[in-house]
């Protein structure tokens, strides 16, 4: 096989390997409630416009032990290897989050099932 088929088998790879990512899927929005005894959280997004009526989506999602959380806030001191005021990240349990927050959440999908991969949040203090 010659150098260049090989590239471009790596490179057919590496475009396809988000494909290959079935069932994740990015999620942003506002944790509007959390049930700790059923390990559930609900967050309101805002869905694409696609006609009149379109509006928030509620998603329910389930907490898992493997769900990791971090809160993302803008650095006040200089950070190594960042630009000023540059993002960093800081570990959250998932019993510090809380309703009103500002969430991304990587969720991977079982059925109708989505499942919290990873969180970050945003607040609006350093609160």
């Amino acid at each position: 096989m010659s150098h260049v088929s090989i590239a471009l088998a790596l490179a057919a790879a590496l475009t396809a390997a988000p494909a290959l990512a079935v069932g994740t899927e990015t999620h942003s929005g506002t944790l509007t409630a959390i049930d700790p005894s059923k390990h559930m959280l609900t967050l309101e997004e805002m869905g694409p416009w696609r006609a009149p009526g379109t509006g928030l989506i509620a998603w329910r999602i389930l907490l898992s032990p493997a769900t990791t959380v971090e809160l993302v806030r803008r650095s006040k001191q200089p950070v190594d290897g960042a630009w000023p005021g540059g993002y960093v990240d800081s570990p959250l349990t998932p019993t510090q989050l809380h309703p009103g927050d500002f969430v991304t959440i990587w969720v991977t999908r079982h059925g109708s099932q989505l499942t919290a991969v990873s969180i970050d949040v945003v607040r609006a203090s350093d609160s």
